[in-house]
């Protein structure tokens, strides 16, 4: 029998022979790309199409296997609904998530809009950061992965939300853990958001992703060492040293003072000494989760009255002239600080704190020293000089530009300078390409 094939030496297929494979295929399986069991993959109409979900070409949204979870929502009135969360626990495929700036009881917190999600979700993690005094309530909703396994729920909360001159209560639903905010149906159909500006830029944010990437050792984990410069203070050497017995410490808190003395010495922050002349007592400050603290030495008490201030300016308010004109802003926030100066070694003596455990010396510049503020900042606007559109004020660095173009420019331009300064970001505290950021507590 005869073949027909074309002039590559190809069978020929028949439309009737097409139409038999189809029906034959439809008893066997779906097609991938488009969930439809009337055609194989390759006769495939979305085969040249692009994903609306993860971008990749060959299949559509709704059989895309890079959705993360699948989660049932239940409650007494409604019965049973299935609905769909992305990048729930913190889980994507590289892109950048459709994200804005929203105020929630005063404060900024960005979320992964998320229109097939119907609930607006936080993490713990999130709210105790933010709202450390606000409490939360139990509620009956319930929330299932696809696997069947419960997501849990901590409670819900009234907030005030707010967004570009909108304004309302609306409710917030707080699960365990850490993970990306959610801005679900609830929240959109009560505020009106400006969807033009997410489409208009997803490039920018894709770039904005890319370029984040290129610098991702400025975001590990660890502390930064400032290269090549070492933090000095200048004490009077006619003042007598002043040398102070250890505070007590409350003792709910004694255990948390003892893991981050032992923090900052596994760091090589502080070392322990046997004898000294200069030493100040503790101050340990509880931090926002309530989990942890600082530890600050009353500088007060010692060397901040033999030391010499350093006068160099905090901030200028002719700086906030060179943000004038910009559409986008970028806040970079400092990991420790100050602590990733190195103290040259004369300074060290000066910088003792005692402690129930004994004397340690810093080998970094502590927070507490009154001339800290105008070395850090010093230091910073050093590393930074000649970039325009950019403002120091000592841990914050605020960026724009008249451009998205420009403002990328700017912002890789002094990524680069940190990085190759030795210095860390926290990531989870920084700002990129909002219409606003708050700066100086505003």
């Amino acid at each position: 029998m005869h073949i027909p094939k074309d002039h590559k030496g190809q069978k020929v297929t028949s439309q009737s022979e097409k139409y038999r494979n189809r029906k034959e295929w439809s008893s066997k399986q779906k097609c991938y790309r488009c969930g439809n069991n009337n055609h194989q993959q390759k006769d495939c109409w979305f085969k040249d199409k692009d994903c609306h979900n993860c971008g990749k070409r060959g299949h559509i949204a709704k059989v895309c296997r890079s959705k993360i979870s699948k989660v049932k929502q239940v409650n007494e009135d409604t019965g049973q609904a299935n609905d769909k969360l992305f990048d729930l626990f913190n889980v994507n495929d590289g892109r950048a998530p459709l994200a804005v700036d929203i105020k929630i009881d005063g404060q900024s917190v960005k979320m992964e809009v998320d229109t097939g999600a119907s609930m607006s979700i936080v993490s713990e993690e999130t709210f105790k950061a933010n709202w450390p005094n606000k409490k939360w309530h139990k509620t009956d909703i319930v929330l299932r992965t696809y696997t069947g396994a419960t997501v849990e729920i901590l409670g819900e909360t009234e907030v005030t939300v707010e967004y570009q001159r909108q304004k309302c209560k609306l409710r917030l639903i707080v699960i365990r853990g850490e993970g990306a905010s959610l801005l679900g149906r609830d929240w959109l159909q009560k505020i009106r958001l400006d969807w033009n500006s997410f489409y208009v830029n997803n490039v920018t944010r894709e770039r904005l992703t890319d370029l984040l990437n290129a610098h991702s050792e400025l975001f590990k984990e660890g502390l930064g060492l400032l290269k090549g410069t070492t933090a000095k203070i200048y004490v009077n050497s006619q003042v007598n040293p002043k040398f102070h017995e250890p505070r007590s410490v409350p003792y709910a808190m004694r255990n948390k003072v003892e893991a981050e003395l032992d923090r900052l010495q596994s760091e090589g922050i502080i070392t322990p000494i046997q004898f000294a002349d200069w030493a100040a007592p503790i101050v340990p400050i509880l931090k926002a989760d309530k989990s942890s603290i600082r530890i600050c030495g009353d500088y007060k008490v010692t060397v901040n009255k033999a030391s010499k201030l350093d006068q160099y300016p905090i901030l200028r308010s002719r700086s906030f002239a060179t943000l004038a004109g910009g559409k986008t802003f970028s806040k970079l926030d400092m990991s420790q600080a100050y602590q990733q100066l190195k103290l040259d070694e004369d300074s060290k003596q000066y910088v003792v704190i005692n402690t129930h455990k004994g004397l340690f010396q810093y080998n970094r510049l502590p927070f507490g020293i009154s001339s800290a503020p105008g070395i850090f900042q010093r230091a910073i606007e050093g590393i930074l000089q000649g970039i325009p559109n950019v403002v120091v004020y000592l841990d914050d660095i605020l960026i724009t530009g008249a451009t998205e173009e420009e403002h990328l420019m700017i912002l890789d331009e002094v990524l680069s300078k940190l990085e190759n300064a030795g210095l860390r970001l926290r990531k989870e505290k920084c700002s990129f390409m909002t219409p606003s950021v708050q700066y100086l507590g505003t």
